[in-house]
């Protein structure tokens, strides 16, 4: 499988990319998409664990979290989170998030490769707390990374595996101690 070395999403914006970086840290990480509807393996947990009596319908519940890490030659780094609220999922970048940037970067999900139908919205800046209302057409339930995409190159930038949140863990590196 053949990514993109950091050049195809420096400032070469006319340079047709070179072949020779490596993979994030996933097994199974190419540019191909997949289909959307392949639930993550290991995100699955008995009833019993993830039960929850939700008492207050405007409760914010910390669904996943994951770090990032860089991909194709980029330094991505923070923490990521996803969160059940009132209005929908949203995805949550700690304020320790940050990318040393690139053209056209976007935010989608994956399961051990980028899903293109999961692609969602641009980047708003390239570090701190930031905070994204995840559409209705996407269950993040489903996905067991984050992705930073460059849209531009089609390469990943940095991908997050996120796992089912501990609770009171998550709390902190999201919102402070």
């Amino acid at each position: 499988v053949a990514l993109i070395s950091l050049s195809a999403c420096g400032d070469n914006a006319g340079t047709p990319p070179a072949n020779n970086s490596t993979p994030p840290e996933t097994p199974a990480a190419s540019q191909e998409t997949a289909t959307p509807a392949q639930p993550a393996k290991s995100r699955a947990r008995p009833a019993e664990e993830t039960a929850r009596k939700v008492e207050d319908p405007n409760e914010i519940i910390i669904i996943a979290t994951g770090e990032f890490t860089g991909a194709s030659s980029h330094e991505t780094t923070g923490d990521v989170s996803i969160l059940r609220t009132p209005e929908g999922f949203k995805l949550v970048l700690s304020e320790s998030f940050n990318f040393d940037g690139a053209p056209d970067p976007t935010i989608a999900f994956g399961n051990g490769n980028y899903i293109e139908s999961t692609n969602f919205t641009k980047l708003n800046k390239n570090s701190g707390k930031q905070e994204y209302l995840i559409p209705t057409n996407i269950d993040p339930n489903l996905y067991s990374q984050v992705y930073i995409w460059c849209k531009r190159f089609s390469v990943p930038l940095g991908v997050a595996i996120v796992e089912i949140a501990d609770l009171d863990e998550a709390l902190d590196d999201t919102y402070g101690s």
